[in-house]
């Protein structure tokens, strides 16, 4: 059951972080979790083929966003892909990879 008030679940003693879409799935004995909406970036990633030395390229979408539990936030990022699940980092695993790839792309600086 999905409750947009957090006052209506059965622990209301966090506030909603102001990311959050207000979608609190009530489940009992479960703690309360706060969800953003999703950010969609479009991509392109590289596909090999089962038994194929030869790679092709595919759109992909992207979704990436923030959840919240016991206190701790988390980033998710997953593709609409199927079968494949979302990996789920730490704020500051987030952070460092954000900065590696950067570094990765466009080198500026020693890491």
């Amino acid at each position: 059951m999905a409750h947009r008030n957090p006052a209506d679940l059965p622990d209301s003693s966090t506030a909603c972080p102001v990311w959050c879409n207000g979608e609190h799935e009530a489940m009992e004995g479960a703690p309360l979790a706060h969800h953003s909406d999703g950010i969609v970036v479009a991509g392109v990633e590289r596909v090999i083929r089962d038994g194929q030395s030869t790679h092709t390229a595919a759109v992909v979408e992207i979704t990436v966003g923030l959840e919240q539990v016991h206190d701790e936030t988390w980033v998710w990022l997953g593709t609409d892909r199927p079968g494949y699940r979302p990996t789920i980092l730490s704020i500051e695993s987030a952070k460092r990879l954000l900065r590696q790839v950067s570094h990765l792309i466009e080198p500026t600086e020693p890491r």
